[in-house]
């Protein structure tokens, strides 16, 4: 893929459209009989029955192979050459896109003046939720000396993945500050 076509404003916004551009045509075959898909195209329009078939693909190339695969019928022209595309064939595909896109913009503003422009607009989006390991708190845990002492398991071994040595205490404590805010908190104690 051409560097050119990618940063043109109509190649962008003809990959945002999620389907089939409207008013597109179907290929068009050329005097061998093969259709010829554009630099970048990524719907497919061959016609099946009334309709294009319109499924979306990631690449030319698989456009290519789902025609092949899908549309045995209808034949595909080879491209040129590998590797990095003539500017000719780059500018051509820019025009055809600038022409799809400016059809494409006038049947969906001719559509949407049809219908009723009170529609209420989409939800605000939902906070991301954080991770835990992003609010993790660190607390001071303080062991009880004597005859009250409970026996802590501690690490036997050293994991520097983990940032743990041998002796380390590994405290998972769980308190809410709220009905709705748990916060989960790891303590490392490092025994004497």
């Amino acid at each position: 893929m051409s560097k050119q076509l990618l940063m043109s404003e109509h190649y962008k916004a003809y990959k945002a459209l999620g389907c089939a551009p409207f008013g597109v045509d179907t290929f068009t075959e050329n005097a061998d009989g093969l259709i010829e898909v554009q630099l970048g195209e990524i719907y497919c329009r061959v016609k099946v029955g009334n309709e294009l078939c319109g499924n979306v693909l990631q690449s030319r190339g698989a456009l290519v192979n789902h025609i092949k695969k899908h549309h045995e019928e209808v034949g595909v022209q080879a491209a040129e050459a590998t590797g990095n595309p003539k500017m000719s064939k780059i500018n051509d595909a820019r025009r055809w896109y600038s022409d799809i896109m400016q059809t494409h913009d006038g049947i969906a503003s001719a559509r949407a003046s049809q219908h009723n422009p009170n529609i209420p607009p989409p939800p605000p989006p939902t906070p991301r939720r954080r991770s835990s390991k992003k609010t993790t708190q660190h607390v001071t845990i303080a062991i009880p000396t004597g005859s009250n002492r409970f026996e802590i398991p501690t690490f036997t071994r050293s994991n520097k993945k983990r940032g743990e040595q041998s002796g380390d205490v590994c405290i998972v404590l769980s308190y809410s500050q709220s009905v709705n805010n748990m916060f989960r908190s790891t303590t490392k104690k490092h025994l004497e």
